[in-house]
This record gives C-alpha cells, structure tokens and sequence, in this order.
C-alpha cells in the first residue's frame, strides 16, 4: 500500500497540466445567427505580436472583401481579424481548433465585430471560416440576416 501511495504521489508531482480547447458546435444558420459580419474576401496579409504584457502572442490578419455577405462593410474594403496563437521570436504559441488564415486564400467568414478596437474575432474557431471552393455549398449570391 505504501509503494501504491508513492507511485501516486510521484505521479502528481510530475504530472503536468493538460490545457484543451472546447468550442460549442455550431451549424451554418447558428454560425450566420452569431456573426455580427460575414465576408467572402481574400487573405492579404498576418503580423503576429507579443501583448503588452509580453505573455501572449496575436496574429492579426488582414482581409481584402471581395463580397459582403452580412454587416456594414462595403467590397473593397480591408478589415483586420485578431485571433490568439502564432510565432514571435522564435517561439509558437497554438490554439487548437483555431481558425488557420493564409495568405492569399480565398474565404469566407463569420466574424464578431469590436468597434473600439477595431477589430474582428472568428466566430466559433474553426467552424467560422470556409474554404472558398467552388464545390462548396456556400457562395457568396447567399445573403446572412
């Protein structure tokens, strides 16, 4: 019993945290119902950032909108997503189930708007980004309301 007691004991003092990333599933209408903004457009660019505290990395990602879907922005327009997780320094921070942006992809998105900062928050991680393909169900004639 008291070798059990050790073992255990050694375990937990070893043992390191395990951090996951729980997201609610959210289905097409649910996704449009969220979205404050709904953009087709195309990746332009990503700069990644330390936080003022230097102990998170961001990644902002430009978008060019090819066709807006739901929300107040016109085509032509640029606007910036914010999202938790890159590389500064040489050191990667990353969130699994995080929507992946690249540059120069073609996509469409559900976003939240933050008018003070001026920036937009992927809607449900993953599930708010689609890549832009021509099998796809979505297409930009779709209007979200």
């Amino acid at each position: 019993m008291k070798t059990l007691l050790r073992i255990v004991l050694a375990l937990c003092l070893l043992s390191t945290a395990a951090w996951a990333t729980i997201v609610q599933a959210l289905d097409l209408e649910q996704l449009a119902k969220t979205a404050d903004v709904v953009v087709h457009g195309q990746v332009l660019a990503q700069s990644t950032a330390w936080n003022a505290s230097h102990s998170r990395i961001y990644t902002v990602t430009t978008v060019s909108i090819t066709d807006p879907m739901k929300g107040p922005h016109k085509q032509g327009a640029t606007i910036q997503i914010r999202q938790l997780g890159g590389t500064v320094d040489g050191i990667t921070q990353s969130i699994v189930g995080n929507a992946v942006l690249r540059t120069s992809e073609e996509v469409i998105l559900f976003l939240n708007h933050d008018p003070k900062k001026a920036l937009h928050y992927v809607v449900g991680m993953a599930q708010g980004k689609y890549a832009d393909r021509k099998s796809t169900r979505l297409n930009s004639s779709h209007r979200y309301h």
